[in-house]
C-alpha cells in the first residue's frame, strides 16, 4: 500500500543536504526510504510518462537555463525544459552558486513532482524536480586571505591564546542557537551566532551569516544545514569563544562531517524521547520486499545507543531476526533501517528497539524497564 507525500512529516519533507562529489550517508538513506533508490531517467521520458516518475526519485542531467520567474532555474534538455526546485536545506548554496552554472552541465537527484502551483492544466510547467542532490560545475576557488586555518576544537582550547590574531574557521551555521548549542547567558548582542563543527561550538560576533549570493536565517532550521567558512578574529571571555567575524562565505559540508547535538543544559533535557513517525505506518499489509524503514523522534538521539539494539524479527519467531543495516539521520532525528535481503512475501515482522538506547541527554526511550520497545508491525506484499 504506497503512501502519498501528504502522509509524510514535513521534517522529512524539507530533504537533506548533499553536494557535489558526497558519499552516501544517513541522509541519502532516509531520501531512498522516502522516494526509492533514485532511476536514471531523461527528461524526455520524465515528461513523457509522468505516471511511471511521479513521486519517485530520479536522477536527471541537462544544462542549467535561467525561469522566467525571477530567480528561479529550470534544466533545458532536447525533452524540454524542467523546472526545478532546490530542497531549502539547500537552497542558499544553489542560489549562490547556480548563477555560474547558467549554460553548463548538471547532474541532479530528487524527486519528479506534479507543481501545484500550476492551476492552468494547458501550461507548460505542470511537472518539476524537487532536488536534494547536485553535480555541477566547480567554480574556480575565490581568492581567500593568507589565514591560518583553525579548527573549533583548536579554537576552543587553545586557551585564548589566538585571541586577537586572524584566523580562518569552517563550521556547521547553527543560527540563533535555537538547539541550545551554547549557554544562551553567554550570548553578546542579539545578532550574534553559532557555528559548530563535532561537539565545539562558538560564537560568531560582528557580521550576519551572509554574503555574494547567499543570506541565512539565523531562525531557519533549514538554514543551519549549511556550513561557512568565517574568517575573523577570536576572543576570549570566561572560557568561551567568540569570533569577531570579518567575512563569511558559503562551503561544501566536509566528508564525514557532523555538528553533534546540544548538551545537557538545552531546555529539550526535560522532554522524554518518543516515536513520533514510522514508515511504513504501524499494522501496514502490503509493504514492499525492499522496504527501507524509518523511524522519527521528536530530539536527538545518542545515535551510538543504537548499536546491537535494533532488531528486525518476524511475529512468529519460526526464523531468526533478519540481518540489517541501519543508519542515522542526526538532522532529522530518524533512524533508517535497511534490510540485506529482499523480505520474503506475506512475512508479517516486527521492528523492536531494544532496552539502552537513549537521546543525548541520556533520556532512556524504553524508560530503562528492560523490555524492547515494538517500533512498528508490517506486512509484507505479495
Amino acid at each position: 500500500m504506497p503512501l502519498t507525500l501528504t502522509v509524510l512529516p514535513i521534517a522529512l519533507l524539507m530533504g537533506a543536504p548533499a553536494s557535489t562529489g558526497r558519499t552516501a550517508s544517513a541522509s541519502d538513506s532516509l531520501q531512498q526510504a522516502l522516494y526509492g533508490i533514485p532511476r536514471e531517467a531523461t527528461v524526455r521520458e520524465l515528461l513523457e510518462s509522468p505516471a511511471d516518475f511521479e513521486g519517485r526519485a530520479v536522477k536527471v542531467r541537462g544544462r542549467l537555463a535561467r525561469a522566467a520567474e525571477r530567480g528561479q532555474f529550470r534544466l533545458e534538455t532536447e525533452g524540454g525544459p524542467l523546472a526545478l526546485d532546490p530542497v531549502a536545506t539547500i537552497a542558499a548554496r544553489v542560489r549562490a552558486g547556480a548563477p555560474r552554472w547558467i549554460g553548463q552541465d548538471v547532474e541532479l537527484v530528487g524527486v519528479f513532482l506534479r507543481d501545484r502551483a500550476v492551476e492552468d492544466a494547458a501550461a507548460e510547467r505542470k511537472f518539476l524536480l524537487r532536488f536534494w542532490q547536485y553535480a555541477a560545475p566547480t567554480p574556480p576557488p575565490a581568492t581567500s586571505p593568507d589565514v591560518p586555518r583553525l579548527s573549533l576544537q583548536q579554537l576552543v582550547y587553545d586557551g585564548g591564546k589566538s585571541d586577537g590574531k586572524t584566523v580562518k574557521v569552517v563550521g556547521q551555521f547553527r543560527g540563533s542557537n535555537l538547539r541550545g548549542d551554547l549557554p544562551p547567558a553567554t550570548r553578546r548582542g542579539t545578532q550574534d551566532w553559532v557555528l559548530k563543527d563535532d561537539f565545539y561550538a562558538v560564537w560568531i560576533t560582528g557580521r550576519t551569516a551572509s554574503g555574494e549570493g547567499f543570506a541565512l536565517d539565523p531562525l531557519s532550521l533549514a538554514d543551519q544545514e549549511n556550513w561557512v567558512e568565517v574568517i575573523g578574529r577570536p576572543v576570549t571571555r570566561q572560557g568561551i569563544t567568540y569570533l569577531e567575524a570579518q567575512r563569511v562565505s558559503l562551503t561544501e559540508p566536509p566528508d564525514g562531517a557532523a555538528a553533534f547535538s546540544a548538551p545537557a543544559h538545552q531546555a529539550l533535557a526535560s522532554v522524554a524521547p518518543a516515536i513520533v513517525f514510522t514508515l511504513p505506518v504501524n499494522g501496514e499489509d502490503g509493504a514492499p520486499a525492499d522496504v527501507r524503514l524509518v523511524v522519527q523522534f521528536n530530539k536527538s538521539m545518542d545515535s551510538a545507543s543504537f548499536t546491537g539494539r535494533v532488531r528486525l524479527r518476524p511475529v512468529d519467531a519460526s526464523e531468526g531476526p533478519e540481518e540489517i543495516k541501519i543508519a542515522y539521520d542526526e538532522n532529522k532525528h530518524a533512524l533508517v533501517v535497511e534490510p540485506s535481503r529482499p523480505l520474503p512475501p506475506g512475512r508479517e515482522l516486527v521492528l523492536e528497539l531494544m532496552d539502552g538506547i537513549i537521546d543525548v541527554h541520556g533520556r532512556a526511550l524504553s524508560g530503562g524497564t528492560g523490555a524492547s520497545l515494538e517500533a512498528v508491525r508490517f506486512r509484507v506484499g505479495g
